[in-house]
């Protein structure tokens, strides 16, 4: 896993979840609104990065773990309905 932060955009590149450290508190606002996503597919090493602008959220960490809880809520997905096998 690989992660940077410039200025007030934290870059975090994993194949499963991410983690970072804590930024501090910035413009408080507890939801995805006014967070710009990018995600960048990387075809030799099928890592998935994202690029998030951290101006209008509290802290990376709050990101990261509400990334992680939708990474979980799809495979939960995936195994309820997956068919049973015969």
């Amino acid at each position: 896993m690989e992660h940077s932060t410039m200025g007030s955009c934290l870059s975090i590149s994993s194949l499963s979840y991410a983690r970072a450290y804590h930024l501090g508190t910035l413009q408080a606002a507890h939801s995805w609104k006014g967070i710009r996503r990018s995600w960048i597919n990387d075809t030799k090493t099928r890592v998935k990065a994202v690029n998030l602008d951290l101006d209008d959220c509290e802290s990376a960490m709050q990101i990261v773990i509400l990334m992680r809880m939708m990474v979980h809520r799809r495979r939960l997905r995936q195994i309820l309905s997956a068919k049973p096998f015969n």
